[in-house]
């Protein structure tokens, strides 16, 4: 049975989504986790959980790199204009791009993995705006009564 390179791709982002949810779900649990501790400095935990969800960030733009660079080297899903399946900076940046909708249009996708790229920036945005709510409810936290400033 021949899947076609629409649903293929679809499967793909699908699979793309769940697996950065998880890793934001965990990652964001985990630095909720550190925010909570008794007797932390609240100003050294913040910089610490601002530095942990860039770092998140960046581990689910390289998440996705592998997934073009999956979805066009092994599955033949398109191609990205101007850019070679060989370089994995180009694939990162293209990730990037992607998924923080920013959009410069140097790099452009075509074929089926344009379903990627357009999922990508959806679940970039809810995931760059989940981190930006953590980070608002974090700073608007009550200081427990022992935590000086």
């Amino acid at each position: 049975m021949n899947i076609p390179l629409f649903l293929q791709a679809f499967l793909l982002s699908i699979v793309a989504v769940l697996a950065t949810s998880f890793l934001h779900y965990e990652s964001v649990h985990r630095l909720d986790l550190l925010a909570r501790r008794p007797g932390s400095r609240r100003h050294y935990v913040m910089l610490t959980i601002i530095c942990g969800i860039i770092a998140i960030h960046l581990a689910d733009i390289f998440f996705y790199s592998l997934v073009y660079r999956f979805a066009i080297g092994t599955l033949g899903l398109g191609t990205i204009s101007s850019a070679t399946i060989s370089s994995p900076m180009e694939m990162f940046y293209f990730a990037a791009e992607t998924y923080s909708s920013l959009g410069q249009g140097d790099l452009l996708p075509t074929g089926a993995i344009r379903i990627i790229s357009s999922i990508s920036s959806l679940n970039g945005l809810l995931l760059l705006a989940w981190s930006g709510s953590f980070l608002y409810a974090l700073a608007h936290r009550p200081l427990p009564s022992d935590d000086f400033i």
